[in-house]
């Protein structure tokens, strides 16, 4: 992507260090309680690679214990058509209950004949009496759910574009998603802390992009809103559902849904993929404070660390040693920490571009693998 962070930049902006599992981060400046309101200093970028060498698996097998495959926090790849490779981090699993499909059609089309029924076969013509052939009497199967994964809307969107062709954008400033290949980890090396910008390992891959979208300060009644309105959703595969998991790792949850930001002084926790703290499983999960909002209620900001690649993790609130309700998704850097969309604006934002998604994340103790 454009946006170009030092490591020194980064360190300025967010002044956290990861001490051993589920470390907090603090924040130098602004802050809830101070007469200066952050200033967002721009989005989180994605890594960038210099070497890309992954093979694609099927979800035949376990998952590793660290948030790798289809999961809340696994390092997200997504390929551009130029064939860069950028890295960001996947948020929670949404499920689709509209009953349409976007995209593509998933299962049997309605009205199609795939579903038998006792006159199919001649032989069972007169059997409607036989508990044997109750299946049949009962028509097609029922649907599951389409399944998703989130990230950052900008994960998914090149240059000065605000949203991807289906998201309805009257400003025509459109990227065509469906150029991208995105996979997520199953078992990778993206460097170590040796700060090489290689990734080796076995990847899933996932389906389209289904939507995306980023607003941007110069937008028409969006300048100084940029946050909060940052999201992106991609298909996953009915083939790939053994491999999903929906639980975050290390705090776990989500086991509901914040409404809005989360209070002021409220303890949250993240889980990302960034270049440093996101390359070795220990340094992955991170707790800091919330600092409420950045003035509207689509935002949320909070002193945690971040650095290139954290783009889309998932934030949920801390409740007595554990997280709880998901509650935002990571995008921008602030004077004063880190800032995103609430995840009940991410449910709102496909609606107001007239797409037929009816979002709700996956709770953590649901069984989405069948």
């Amino acid at each position: 992507m454009s946006d170009e962070f030092t490591r020194r930049n980064l360190l300025r902006a967010t002044a956290a260090t990861a001490a051993g599992f589920g470390a907090t981060g603090t924040v130098a400046g602004g802050g809830a309680g101070t007469d200066t309101d952050p200033q967002v200093t721009g989005r989180i970028p994605c890594r960038t690679f210099d070497a890309v060498d992954l093979t694609t698996v099927s979800a035949s097998e376990p998952l590793p214990d660290q948030a790798t495959g289809i999961q809340p926090g696994s390092q997200m790849f997504i390929q551009y058509p130029d064939g860069t490779t950028a890295g960001c981090t996947a948020n929670f699993i949404w499920r689709d209950t509209s009953g349409s499909s976007v995209g593509s059609v998933s299962g049997a089309d309605e009205g199609d004949g795939s579903g038998d029924t006792a006159a199919s076969d001649p032989d069972d013509s007169d059997d409607s009496d036989d508990p044997d052939d109750a299946d049949t009497q009962a028509g097609p199967a029922e649907e599951t759910d389409d399944l998703y994964i989130g990230a950052a809307g900008h994960c998914f969107i090149e240059g000065d574009a605000t949203a991807d062709d289906r998201a309805g954008d009257d400003s025509e400033r459109t990227y065509d998603v469906s150029q991208l290949t995105v996979r997520v980890c199953k078992n990778c090396n993206v460097g170590g802390l040796t700060g090489l910008a290689v990734a080796t390992g076995e990847v899933y891959e996932l389906g389209e992009v289904v939507y995306a979208r980023q607003a941007l300060p110069d937008d028409e009644g969006t300048e100084g809103e940029e946050v909060g309105h940052d999201f992106g959703l991609v298909r996953v595969p009915d083939e790939l559902r053994p491999a999903v998991d929906p639980s975050m790792p290390q705090f776990g949850g989500p086991i509901d849904v914040q409404d809005g930001t989360v209070p002021a002084g409220e303890t949250v926790c993240q889980y990302g993929a960034g270049v440093a703290n996101g390359e070795v499983f220990p340094t992955m999960a991170t707790r800091g404070v919330s600092e409420g909002d950045l003035g509207s209620p689509e935002s949320w900001y909070a002193a945690l660390r971040a650095s290139p690649g954290d783009s889309g993790s998932p934030l949920v609130e801390y409740e007595f040693g554990s997280g709880t309700d998901a509650t935002g998704v990571l995008t921008h850097l602030t004077t004063a920490g880190v800032a995103g969309t609430t995840v009940t604006r991410c449910i709102e934002m496909p609606k107001d571009d007239e797409l037929d998604l009816d979002l709700e994340v996956v709770r953590a103790t649901e069984d989405v693998t069948s």
